[in-house]
């Protein structure tokens, strides 16, 4: 009966053991899958910028862009930083969809 004691407590320690080092290993590996994630301040705006563009179109006046860059958490500013990389950008995807058909 002795025996079989220390062989359950063992067993459970060893347990508690691994399921420790497994949990510090699933919170290392959540971390690192979350940061592979994330972006830098910059593409956040530049992709908000797309976003209001993206909406409105190109040619909107100050005041919608000014609305629009608001509600998503850009500036007017900002957005027209980012104007002609958008634009280039939808431009270059009109062509290439005109060749394929």
């Amino acid at each position: 009966m002795r025996v079989r004691r220390r062989t359950i407590k063992f067993a459970v320690s060893s347990f508690c053991s691994i399921k420790n080092a497994l949990m510090e290993l699933q919170d290392e590996f959540t971390e690192k899958m979350h940061s592979e994630f994330t972006v830098s301040e910059e593409v956040d705006q530049q992709l908000r910028a797309g976003c209001v563009w993206r909406v409105l179109g190109y040619d909107a006046p100050k005041e919608e862009v000014e609305k629009w860059a608001e509600s998503y958490g850009t500036t007017y500013d900002t957005c027209m930083k980012w104007k002609s990389y958008w634009r280039n950008l939808a431009e270059n995807s009109k062509r290439c969809h005109t060749r394929r058909n």
